[in-house]
């Protein structure tokens, strides 16, 4: 976990979908010779310090020295995913978590930051806005656990729309986000990254 003043952060990074788009484990596509997972957890730098992957399996990919949670909701996207998360977060004591896709690739770790310091007292959640909500890089409270339960249960796994139910703290959308940010989800993708069409760190 990482401290400062009286906060304390955890990143969790979703892993639990098919790779339907990809066609097969893009956690473990390779990037460079490392998984895409490992990739990810490196674009971080020394931001996180207490790291989980959220997945179908438990130890799933414990393998590549991550600690693997499983989802408590199968098949339910990345709210499903926050909301395992949240439940660990709860259980672990700790009040923020960031959370990532295992696919996001082209963060810069000062990003990050702003948005741990934008966070004040009493907010549920803090993320960037540009034309529109970036729910998969955002922090979440563990106070914004029920609000979560309540739109599984309404069935309703738009993230954006969580982010306005819990009134969340805006921050601008860093400069060079749309330009260098990519989620890599097919190897189409991951191969524009792979051949520096975005910049890698």
């Amino acid at each position: 976990m990482i401290s400062e003043g009286a906060g304390c952060v955890s990143v969790y990074l979703l892993a639990g979908g098919k790779s339907t788009r990809f066609g097969s484990d893009k956690a473990r596509a390779s990037v460079g010779g490392e998984p895409l997972l490992l990739r990810v957890l490196r674009s971080l730098g020394a931001f996180p310090a207490d790291v989980r992957v959220v997945a179908r399996e438990a130890g799933a990919y414990d393998d590549l020295g991550v600690e693997t949670i499983a989802d408590i909701h199968a098949d339910r996207g990345p709210l499903g995913g926050l909301h395992c998360a949240l439940c660990d977060l709860r259980a672990q004591r700790g009040e923020w978590l960031l959370l990532m896709p295992c696919d996001l690739l082209g963060l810069e770790q000062e990003w990050l930051w702003a948005l741990w310091k934008a966070r004040q007292e009493g907010d549920r959640a803090v993320a960037f806005l540009g034309e529109r909500w970036e729910p998969l890089c955002a922090l979440y409270h563990v106070s914004a656990l029920p609000m979560v339960e309540r739109q599984i249960e309404r069935g309703d796994g738009a993230l954006w729309r969580l982010l306005d139910i819990l009134e969340a703290r805006s921050v601008e959308c860093p400069q060079g986000w749309a330009e260098q940010v990519i989620q890599a989800n097919t190897p189409q993708a991951l191969a524009r990254y792979a051949k520096g069409s975005i910049q890698g760190p």
